[in-house]
């Protein structure tokens, strides 16, 4: 899948659709202009601009997320790629600002923690018609996120948590969006 072979060792997906990653000799990048990204990361903080990951990209988080955005006002990030946090979050939005994130049909978005995690920030909106995975898919902390569209698959044990003091504007949803826990199914 993406042609990505990678020492981290994060299985991303389940059954026949698995992709085992293992990175190794790779550093965490810093964004703060918009950038393009279609090789393999390890990791990313994202401080300011857009981020595209292409189909050949690949961003990997082993015990941290594999993007973070702590306290910035940040663009847009669009994937096609994947973006994969191993212990954490594929995407961990604490106390700043996402306008946008598109995740395409071609993306995958999964983390052991949380596909996506706002933790006291604020998203604009989540588009997603790729895969978001992990034990929670999207998981909104005291936190707000504008709108959440799905024509994908959220697939998690809680598949949209939204926890303590959160608020989610609208959620339109002609995908799949799975829990096998609680929270939104």
């Amino acid at each position: 899948a993406n042609g990505h072979l990678a020492t981290m060792s994060s299985i991303v997906g389940g059954g026949l659709n698995s992709l085992i990653v293992t990175l190794s000799a790779c550093s965490t990048q810093t964004i703060s202009v918009d950038t393009v990204f279609s090789g393999t990361v390890c990791g990313a903080v994202w401080n300011g601009g857009s981020l595209s990951i292409t189909s050949s990209g690949y961003i990997a988080g082993s015990s941290a997320a594999a993007i973070l955005n702590s306290g910035n006002s940040v663009g847009t990030l669009t994937n096609h790629g994947i973006i994969a946090g191993a212990y954490h979050s594929g995407i961990l939005n604490t106390i700043g600002t996402i306008a946008t994130i598109i995740n395409a049909s071609d993306g995958v978005i999964n983390g052991g923690s949380s596909g996506i995690f706002n933790y006291s920030g604020r998203i604009g909106t989540i588009s997603n018609s790729g895969t978001i995975s992990g034990y929670n898919g999207i998981y909104n902390f005291n936190g707000s996120i504008d709108a959440i569209n799905n024509s994908g698959k959220i697939i998690a044990h809680h598949g949209l948590y939204n926890d303590s003091g959160a608020s989610i504007g609208t959620i339109t949803n002609s995908g799949t969006i799975s829990s096998s826990g609680s929270g939104a199914g």
